[in-house]
């Protein structure tokens, strides 16, 4: 997964973390919605924003391709 960008006023502030996410994955693997579970409000709009763009393989069930609901993190760092 890519590096997330770190809001500017996050870096301003100083402010990284982990985010937790819970993302809905259509039947084609693209994400359909996300719902911030806890993180920092700083981050949060960020986080989501990533997550949008992110696919997955379609998760299957007998075969078929099914919509899903998935736990996802978001890790926010400094610039190294």
């Amino acid at each position: 997964m890519p590096i997330p960008t770190l809001p500017p006023l996050a870096k301003e502030r100083g402010i990284y973390g982990v985010v937790k996410l819970e993302a809905t994955i259509t039947k084609q693997g693209t994400v359909k919605a996300v719902t911030v579970l806890s993180g920092n409000p700083f981050l949060n709009a960020s986080a989501i924003e990533e997550a949008m763009q992110w696919r997955y393989r379609p998760a299957l069930r007998n075969g078929e391709p099914v919509e899903i609901k998935l736990p996802v993190q978001i890790v926010f760092r400094p610039d190294p």
